[in-house]
């Protein structure tokens, strides 16, 4: 198995049921995200964005490949400004990352996700 691998659970509302905290749990329709307990709202192009870095956690994904995933069954191909929106989301999956345990990285024109992992300096306080 892959050492970044992230489980996720897409359901439409998001619900009382308990799931294991490393399970990325992405309500489509109340538009939540919950890891590790934690409940954040997020906009469709984020949660999709995200959706996306962490069905490949570990390996980089462009830019491009974020906006196909967004818009790509848009007629018109998305918005004129996708690659701005896709740049928002990743900011916005960026923020979110503290609470729900996981860093995005980013490095030119692409983004990678992982599972936050405490290093014994960070557990330690040093």
């Amino acid at each position: 198995m892959n050492r970044d691998h992230i489980p996720i659970v897409l359901i439409s509302q998001a619900s009382k049921r308990k799931y294991p905290a490393e399970v990325l749990v992405v309500a489509t329709r109340d538009r939540y995200v919950v890891r590790n307990n934690q409940h954040l709202k997020m906009e469709a192009a984020s949660r999709k964005v995200l959706i996306a870095l962490t069905a490949n956690a570990g390996s980089w994904i462009s830019k491009q490949d974020l906006v196909d995933v967004c818009y790509g069954d848009d007629p018109h191909g998305g918005p004129d400004l996708a690659e701005n929106r896709i740049s928002q989301a990743i900011i916005d999956c960026r923020m979110a990352g503290a609470a729900l345990g996981i860093i995005v990285s980013t490095k030119f024109n692409m983004a990678m996700v992982r599972p936050w992992r405490p290093t014994l300096d960070a557990v330690s306080g040093s």
